[in-house]
């Protein structure tokens, strides 16, 4: 007698993700629509209160923001904030701008990982220039980009 068991058959790993519904008519219920993908197959949809539904979304499609959605104005803004060295009026942030990059400086890691689901780019540039010698590196980062459009301007 054998106590041998063969191995359960392995299904291909699918990806699990979620999407918000848009709505047509305004959140009217004070919640959001949620759908339930297994690979490219709806699932099945959920109705849930904002905060959890928009909490479900960013764990199922959880990313982290790269350097290629950062562009020279939104390094300006972080650089005008955060660089004391750096005061060009043309790259001045609005008010609200400058309220985010001061709100994305102070906030601890939940909420810096609550505003990137909204703006990336300004939490990953704040996150450069709050890293050590990142002050440094913001400032080649902007120079860098600037150049970049300095380049795609000339031959366009």
């Amino acid at each position: 007698m054998s106590t041998y068991m063969p191995a359960a058959p392995t299904r291909p790993a699918r990806t699990v993700r979620a999407a918000l519904l848009p709505s047509r008519h305004g959140n009217q219920f004070d919640t959001e629509i949620v759908q339930l993908y297994l690979g490219d197959v709806l699932a099945g949809v959920a109705t849930l209160p904002p905060d959890a539904a928009y909490d479900l979304v960013h764990r199922l499609s959880d990313t982290p923001p790269g350097l290629s959605i950062l562009n020279a104005e939104v390094v300006a803004h972080v650089r005008h904030v955060v660089d004391r060295e750096y005061n060009a009026d043309h790259d001045r942030p609005s008010d609200w701008i400058l309220s985010l990059i001061v709100q994305i400086e102070g906030a601890d890691e939940e909420h810096r990982r609550l505003l990137g689901r909204g703006f990336p780019a300004y939490v990953v540039c704040v996150g450069i220039a709050q890293s050590p010698g990142g002050l440094d590196a913001l400032r080649r980062l902007h120079a860098d980009l600037v150049a970049q459009g300095a380049r795609s301007a000339e031959s366009g």
